[in-house]
This record gives C-alpha cells, sequence and structure tokens, in this order.
C-alpha cells in the first residue's frame, strides 16, 4: 500500500463527511479479510470508490481508522523482532528497546522520538464493502508510519548482529 502523502486526519474528516451525504448505513470498523480482497489502487480518487459501491448497490459501507499509540509502535517493533526472548512483559517500544540492548543507539532515539511526535494521529484509514464475495477495500497510510517501518527494521537488523 502506497503512503498518503496528504493530512490523513483530514482525510478521514472527508471520508466520514462523503459517507454521510450519500446516506449509507456505516458500521465502525473492518470486515475480516478471509475473504477476496479487491485493493483499491493507491492513486484512484476515494470517491470513484464511493461511485463503485454505489452502482453495486452496496447497503453498508465498513470505515475504521486507527491511531498512533505505544501499542502500534511495540507491534512494529515485535514484527521486526526474531529473537525467541519472552516479550509478554514488556509494554511499550522503550521497555523493547532496554530488553534488547538497544536503547541507547541513535536509531533508537530516532523511533522514540518518532512515536513521540506521531502518538494520537491517524495510522491507518480502512473505507470497505463487500460485492459478490469479494470485499473492497479503499486503505491508506501516512508516510511517516512507512519512515517507523523502516527504522523499525533496521533496529531488528542491528539485534542480529548482537
Amino acid at each position: 500500500m502506497a503512503a498518503y502523502a496528504g493530512d490523513l486526519e483530514k482525510h478521514w474528516q472527508e471520508i466520514q463527511e462523503k459517507l454521510a451525504k450519500r446516506n449509507w448505513r456505516v458500521y465502525p470498523g473492518e470486515i475480516g479479510l478471509t475473504e477476496a480482497v479487491a485493493f483499491w489502487p493507491a492513486e484512484e480518487p476515494l470517491d470513484r470508490f464511493l461511485d463503485l459501491a454505489s452502482v453495486c448497490d452496496c447497503p453498508m459501507i465498513y470505515a475504521a481508522s486507527y491511531t498512533f499509540d505505544n501499542v502500534a509502535a511495540l507491534d512494529l517493533l515485535l514484527l521486526q523482532d526474531l529473537t525467541e526472548e519472552s516479550i509478554f512483559d514488556i509494554d511499550t517500544p522503550h521497555d523493547w528497546l532496554q530488553a534488547t540492548g538497544l536503547l541507547e543507539t541513535g536509531q533508537a532515539r530516532d523511533f522514540l522520538e518518532l512515536v513521540k511526535q506521531y502518538e494520537g494521529r491517524i495510522r491507518r484509514i480502512a473505507v470497505q464493502w463487500p460485492f459478490n464475495g469479494v470485499i473492497h477495500l479503499y486503505s491508506q497510510r501516512p508516510a511517516w508510519h512507512e519512515e517507523m517501518e523502516i527504522l523499525a527494521g533496521r533496529l531488528a537488523e542491528m539485534l542480529e548482529g548482537y
């Protein structure tokens, strides 16, 4: 999924307004992605995605936004963590970086600074609707989230060197 170049909070507000204008019932969440999924191209506008839902006579739209917090930051790190150490007592990115011995590195400081900077911001939005057994998905993430994934990957590479 390509990173969204604009302000994701503003885009989420626009999505909510557009859905309200079309008088759809909106479920505040996502459909589990166990079915066939048709990903809407990131470069195509939301309005065309919603127009397609109208043409398909979609009765309900699923829409959700997800904010960035310590849990999301820790998830980014744990997805990269290939160690066999217990992670059950770790609650924050700081704790994970400390437990892995990476806390004093420049990359760790950069990561923690980004966590602080983006805490509370929207990290992902998703709009979905089902049609004939296929889930149609419009999803966007901000560019900074991709930057954090890359930094988490670099931290994991450093772990492999220990």
